[in-house]
């Protein structure tokens, strides 16, 4: 029987093994989805719109290799079209089959932006010949690839989806298999002490099976009971059933009651009915201008430069840190202003 056992032990192991090993191999799925293009436009920009982005699932990262230099920027779809505006620009959008990418241009004036520094992007990055950026597919994220914004902005562009195997079952069945083999080999080298120990295997002749016993079963007799219990019992039940009677009546109409009174409420509007916009600048985007502002305020108040504040102040703002360098020049006296801390920030 310890034989038996053990080769069961064996087999089921084996099984156990072959399914982890296959869960990894066979029956593994892709490492990832590829779509790529070979532009043969000479646009300055290029825009990879959200819908693209989402043809897999997963978060998927961009290639760029151009002529010169590559410049990748992530951004809500519509801030990247409102930045393009009527300039000339290419869109990647998916063929009839939604298998391969096709370039879609748009004709319009010729752009003399550079991309690179803007406060509508999330993540930026720039390369010599080639750029790799993760895109963010939240809250309307899409990819605009740019040179300098005037020359040809790149001319392979390569999406990849990385696909995410889980591996639990396969690690368990890897783990089950281990211990129902090891629990084979212990099994084995027990059922070979004992076999040896008792100098070879004993057999026992089963014994003979036995005839089932019957008992014989008292037949009651149906005779109706008389006497003062019968009398008793025919009193004690008239009363019973009308109490039943009663409390079904009265749970009946507080189940109705409840139920008309359960009808007349009306049901209150769920969230998701209520009409919210979208998120303009995320949190990290709102992070990057707040440390801008405060590393341009600090060099401009260091210097007593107006010149310095130009890219972030305009206004009021600008007219009086400018009126204030002017009587930090007249008089040494003057205090300086107060300066611009990038945090804490509370909304």
């Amino acid at each position: 029987m310890r034989f038996l056992i053990a080769a069961a032990l064996l087999v089921a192991s084996l099984v156990a093994l072959l399914l982890g090993v296959a869960e990894r191999t066979i029956w593994a799925p892709p490492a990832n989805f590829t779509k790529s293009i070979q532009l043969e436009s000479d646009k300055p920009l290029i825009l990879i719109p959200n819908q693209v982005l989402r043809t897999h699932p997963g978060t998927p990262t961009v290639f760029v290799q151009s002529e010169k230099s590559s410049f990748i920027a992530t951004g809500r779809e519509a801030d990247i079209q409102a930045w393009i505006g009527s300039s000339a620009h290419v869109s990647i959008g998916l063929d009839e089959s939604r298998l391969k990418l096709e370039e879609k241009i748009s004709d319009g004036i010729l752009n003399l932006d550079n991309p690179s520094g803007s406060d509508l992007w999330r993540t930026e990055i720039s390369g010599d010949k080639s750029a790799v950026l993760k895109s963010g597919l939240s809250n309307e994220g899409a990819v605009l690839i740019a040179s300098d914004g005037i020359h040809s902005a790149a001319v392979n562009v390569r999406l990849v989806w990385l696909i995410a195997h889980d591996l639990t079952l396969s690690n368990v069945a890897l783990i089950i298999g281990g211990i129902l083999l090891l629990a084979a080999f212990v099994m084995n080298y027990l059922a070979y002490l004992h076999m040896r120990k008792s100098r070879g295997p004993r057999r026992r002749t089963p014994p003979a099976p036995k005839p089932p016993k019957y008992k014989v079963k008292r037949v009651k007799g149906n005779a109706p009971v008389r006497g003062r219990r019968s009398s008793r019992r025919a009193f004690l039940a008239v009363p019973l059933a009308i109490t039943i009677l009663i409390t079904g009546t009265g749970c009946s109409s507080s189940i109705n009651s409840a139920g008309q009174a359960g009808a007349s409420v009306s049901p209150s509007p769920s969230p998701s009915e209520i009409g919210v916009e979208p998120v303009a600048l995320l949190g990290s985007q709102i992070n990057k201008i707040l440390n801008d502002v405060e590393k341009v305020t600090n060099d401009a108040d260091l210097t007593s430069d107006k010149k310095v504040l130009v890219s972030r102040f305009a206004g009021p703002a600008l007219e009086q840190r400018t009126a204030h360098y002017v009587l930090r020049t007249r008089s040494p006296n003057v205090s300086k202003l107060p300066k611009i801390a990038s945090r804490p920030v509370s909304f």
